[in-house]
């Protein structure tokens, strides 16, 4: 006999300035709808000292570099989640539906021949090495191939979508016709990577010369110099 599912509500907060607004806003919605759903609910706090320790965590786990500074936070949001659940457990991420429902047929092509499956195996490991299951629903095949159905004029007309949804959803309407609220990766988190990475490493131009025993991680730092830091820092 299959066991009642006893599903749990996680927020993981980036403590910052630039994030102060969005972690109030977002805690006050998932505390409220916690409530109304009858489900256990933790906010998960990450410091930049936890997002700039979670890279030696993240190199030991995935071999190659990957583009998505969300995933020293993952990791973090991941660990507690472990200490608090204990492991064999599903994570259900919310990947891929902002792109899915703002891009035009080419760039959601790019973004799913180039990013997802990186990105979506990124994740499955860092889950993996917790042992939880990790699944991204609104990247489903079946999904995907819906989206790509809908003219893109209408996949960006949000409230004629929420509008749709309401009568479809288990969450109250107020939660699904509300606007879009969207958080980075603050930018003192980048300030604090770029003296983590400026004292680990000798030249981040050329990794061979780089002072870091762990070759994983010193590949990690020097792309992710390379795309985020010596370029303009970019929303993730």
């Amino acid at each position: 006999m299959a066991k009642d599912l006893k599903p749990t509500l996680y927020f993981g907060a980036l403590v910052g300035k630039t994030n102060q607004d969005y972690n109030v806003y977002s805690i006050e919605k998932c505390r409220k709808l916690s409530r109304i759903l009858k489900l256990k609910f933790f906010v998960i706090t990450i410091t930049k000292k936890d997002y700039i320790d979670s890279f030696s965590g993240i190199s030991k786990i995935i071999d190659e570099a990957i583009f998505d500074l969300d995933l020293p936070a993952v990791y973090f949001l991941f660990n507690k989640i472990n200490e608090i659940q204990g492991n064999n457990i599903s994570i259900l991420s919310g990947i891929g539906m902002n792109e899915l429902f703002n891009s035009g047929r080419r760039n959601l092509g790019e973004y799913l021949a180039n990013k997802v499956p990186n990105e979506i195996n990124a994740h499955k490991r860092i889950a993996n090495f917790f042992n939880f299951n990790f699944y991204a629903p609104y990247l489903n095949k079946d999904f995907i191939s819906y989206a790509f159905t809908v003219p893109f004029q209408e996949r960006r007309d949000k409230a004629s979508l929420k509008n749709k949804l309401v009568s479809l959803s288990i969450l109250p309407s107020e939660y699904i016709m509300q606007p879009s609220y969207h958080s980075q990766i603050p930018f003192d988190y980048i300030d604090m990577l770029t003296v983590f990475i400026s004292k680990k490493c000798k030249d981040i131009v050329n990794c061979k010369k780089n002072r870091i025993n762990n070759i994983n991680l010193a590949l990690w730092l020097k792309k992710i110099y390379k795309r985020y830091i010596r370029a303009s820092p970019a929303k993730v």
